[in-house]
């Protein structure tokens, strides 16, 4: 017999294996978008992976090649694998307003499939009609739904983005005048657009605008630590004259090349236009400097401003207005 005490303890082995993968990371998410949305007004849909073959290209939309495609449908009108979300979301819209609804605003994230039935994981959203309810602060008529004002929606969503014109328009519901490729860290990642009017009247829909996003290209939200000045910040606006023809994101392109450390936000808050200025606008970008070392003074202030006009003068031609 050997007494208890006698026995040599030892640690419980417990080997441990790091369980965060892509998997898993893509359900945060997919949940995180599911919460954001919702708070910005949209609901969610869940539509099938197939749709109307012959709806797909007559609204311009690739389809599956005819050899990788469905044997047995379940439903003649179902005849094909989607190669786009908007199609059945766009149906949905329709749907609603069929019965008295003024307005529809949803999401759907859900996998599509190319001509060789690969499959990839898209986010898209829609908003057709009334941009609110109806209620004293409209009068019981509010306004519809505007360009800017469901892009805020989506940048709420899924986070900051850039706009492009778009060059080449590859199907019908794509608006020439209203739409724009979606830039996520500078690749085209989706696109945005009021839905074309002639397709908006075969599903006898008002305005609506919609979004398909690349869901790989989105950002997996993960909190980040990071130290941040104790230093006031100090916001300076600057009015500049600029051609009408001139994309702000080359603007941006010059802005961030100076990589000033003391630049930590700018935005472009007003657009101005008149016969003075002809072929020329006057832009007023805020910017909001800080440093992390020291309250800055007016001559550090000038001098970064100084160095953006001088870039953008050198670079662009741009002026102070």
């Amino acid at each position: 017999m050997v007494g208890i005490d006698n026995i040599i303890s030892k640690p419980l082995a417990i080997d441990e294996v790091n369980r965060v993968n892509k998997t898993s990371l893509d359900l945060q998410k997919k949940n995180k978008l599911r919460y954001k949305a919702i708070e910005n007004g949209f609901f969610e849909t869940l539509t099938y992976v197939f749709s109307s073959k012959e709806n797909l290209e007559k609204y311009g939309f690739k389809t599956v090649k005819d050899e990788l495609d469905l044997i047995n449908p379940i439903v003649k009108e179902l005849n094909t694998y989607r190669t786009t979300l908007l199609l059945n979301i766009v149906e949905a819209c329709s749907n609603n307003f069929k019965i008295g609804a003024r307005s529809a605003s949803f999401f759907e994230i859900g996998t599509i499939f190319d001509e060789n039935r690969v499959e990839s994981k898209k986010i898209a959203f829609v908003h057709s009609g009334a941009s609110s309810l109806e209620d004293v602060s409209n009068a019981g008529k509010p306004k519809n739904i505007d360009f800017f004002s469901f892009s805020k929606k989506v940048l709420n969503t899924i986070g900051e983005f850039e706009l492009e014109p778009i060059t080449n328009i590859d199907n019908k519901f794509i608006h020439p005048y209203q739409g724009a490729n979606i830039l996520i860290d500078g690749k085209i990642s989706g696109f945005i657009s009021k839905l074309h009017p002639s397709v908006a009247s075969d599903f006898d829909l008002s305005d609506t605008f919609f979004a398909q996003i690349d869901f790989d290209s989105l950002k997996d939200g993960l909190i980040k630590a990071s130290s941040y000045s104790k230093f006031q910040a100090s916001r300076k606006d600057l009015s500049i004259i600029a051609p009408k023809t001139l994309e702000f994101k080359e603007i941006k392109k010059v802005i961030n090349s100076l990589n000033n450390s003391l630049i930590k936000q700018y935005n472009l808050i007003d657009i101005y236009s008149d016969d003075k200025l002809g072929e020329n606008e006057s832009l007023t970008i805020r910017f909001t400097l800080q440093s992390d070392d020291k309250t800055l003074e007016d001559e550090d202030i000038n001098q970064v401003i100084s160095s953006i006009l001088d870039a953008l003068k050198e670079k662009l031609n741009i002026t102070l207005r």
